[in-house]
């Protein structure tokens, strides 16, 4: 049987491709079960190697963030964690790398556009990732991240958009040791929408700005507690 030529995006892999276990991996990373079924082929398809593409892929982004911003505010590490690992991002970078192309996927899916749409094309790149593991270890992670995630990583902490309610959560708890109580949390209807209010622990009151929705409302409300909040620090910290 000959040899499937290797996509453009496993250039990184192509010392190691003539190998059939290895190439196997990353076959498995583009098939779809539907494939599977639809041809009634043994063999593996995307989704186990998506989990593990996931949680090597955080790894890899931790350690960059930390290489380019070591002892800072992990609440802003957290929000660029976030993006970079995020379902919109690892789309682009799909599009980019025109995986679409080269998913096999069942005849119905691919005919009613399911792959393109959803969450499918970010699943499969976390199936590479994945099947990057298996093939080269750590080492497969970074060269596949590291070559398609560069012109994406950040170059300031201030390029990174901040999840307010995230980083209030994190340092919240790192004050106080526990999670903040729906207690603390006061909703107002307005005319437009709501307003929060939230009290902490040490009496004090931060109101944000009226949203159209209550979870905008309690991000603006913990906006504007954060620069108390970083004040205060985290015993821990």
């Amino acid at each position: 049987m000959d040899v499937l030529p290797i996509p453009p995006f496993l250039v990184d892999f192509e010392p190691m491709w003539a190998d059939p276990e290895t190439r196997g991996y990353f076959e498995a990373a583009l098939t779809r079960q539907a494939y599977l079924q639809e041809g009634g082929a043994a063999g593996h398809h995307h989704e186990a190697l998506e989990w593990l593409g996931d949680r090597v892929l955080e790894a890899v982004v931790a350690a960059e963030l930390w290489r380019r911003f070591p002892f800072r505010d992990p609440g802003l590490l957290d929000a660029g964690r976030e993006i970079l690992c995020g379902r919109p991002l690892m789309t682009e970078i799909a599009e980019e790398i025109e995986l679409l192309r080269y998913i096999r996927g069942g005849l119905g899916e691919v005919r009613q556009g399911q792959i393109e749409a959803g969450k499918a094309l970010s699943d499969h790149v976390e199936a590479l990732i994945g099947a990057a593991f298996l093939a080269d270890g750590m080492r497969g992670v970074e060269a596949f991240v590291h070559r398609w995630w560069a012109p994406h990583w950040f170059e300031s902490l201030e390029d990174i958009p901040v999840n307010a309610s995230s980083v209030f959560n994190q340092l919240y708890t790192g004050i106080w040791r526990t999670s903040p109580t729906r207690d603390g949390w006061a909703f107002e209807a307005r005319a437009h929408g709501f307003i929060c209010t939230v009290t902490l622990p040490d009496g004090q009151s931060f109101t944000g700005s009226v949203e159209s929705t209550k979870k905008d409302a309690k991000a603006s409300a913990c906006a504007q507690a954060l620069p108390h909040l970083r004040a205060l620090g985290s015993p821990a910290g």
